[in-house]
């Protein structure tokens, strides 16, 4: 069971809201340093606490759900090649504090659900409070250790901020961390984003931009930015990763904005 929550280190949830949560049958606790929290406040919701804490799990659900049709989609696909194939094991990557987590054992009923996050207290509070298997993630992926092998892996808004250098060992990182016949998602910064959001970035023959910038003031800016990346440049490195074939991609799918890519390792 998960243990009592420490208020100290957690956001004061209206009992609204709390009730709220409780219909989607999650969680209620929120952690202060949640950074996705105030952006759904500040920046959605311009300071709004009370409809930006409501959105916070209105948005951890569609997530949640936006990821069993992509899994479901994928599982149809193998059917039709005589392959039986379910999902086990679940892996949110750079959870943050469970935005997300928090709602994949309802969507993935069978399957054992963890997260991973570079943040120590991330880790310790999806572990303590959500009652997830959570791992420590780090800054370099060649020193990530200790994650098992998943059948879906799921990393939403985590390329749209690694720099060129550790993109592609990142993106062949995950690919190693999926089990055989195992799915991964991620979605990345195109296009849409490019020419809605930060239309001034200028992006490299590859079709690759980063900006020192980011809402995560205890990260390095050499290490997670803000990140464009287009189709093209994110492509050629999926075909340099062996056994990986990409399912579907749809642009701007992912919150209206991010590209999403799905991927299946052969």
């Amino acid at each position: 069971m998960p243990e009592a929550a420490d208020s100290t280190t957690l956001v004061s949830v209206s009992d609204t809201n709390v009730k709220f949560a409780q219909t989607l049958c999650v969680r209620p606790e929120i952690h202060k340093s949640d950074f996705i929290l105030d952006f759904v406040v500040n920046a959605l919701w311009h300071g709004d606490k009370e409809r930006g804490t409501r959105n916070y799990f209105e948005l951890g659900a569609y997530s949640a759900n936006l990821a069993k049709e992509l899994v479901s989609e994928v599982t149809k696909t193998k059917a039709r090649l005589k392959e039986s194939w379910s999902p086990t094991s679940v892996l949110d990557f750079a959870s943050g504090y469970g935005c997300v987590a928090r709602f994949l054992s309802q969507v993935f009923p069978a399957s054992v659900v963890s997260a991973c996050d570079i943040h120590k207290q991330a880790v310790e509070f999806n572990r303590d409070i959500l009652d997830l298997s959570s791992f420590q993630s780090t800054a370099e992926p060649d020193n990530l250790i200790g994650v098992p092998r998943v059948d879906v892996l799921m990393a939403l808004s985590f390329f749209s901020h690694m720099p060129k250098r550790t993109f592609h060992r990142w993106l062949q990182t995950l690919v190693s961390t999926v089990a055989s016949g195992g799915v991964l998602i991620f979605t990345a910064n195109g296009h849409v984003t490019h020419k809605t959001n930060c239309p001034d970035m200028i992006l490299d023959t590859d079709g690759f931009g980063f900006k020192r910038a980011s809402e995560q003031k205890d990260l390095s800016l050499d290490e997670y930015g803000l990140t464009v990346s287009y189709p093209r440049y994110v492509f050629e490195i999926l075909k340099s990763i062996p056994n990986v074939r990409l399912a579907r991609f749809s642009e701007a799918l992912w919150w209206g904005s991010q590209d999403t890519y799905v991927c299946i390792k052969d």
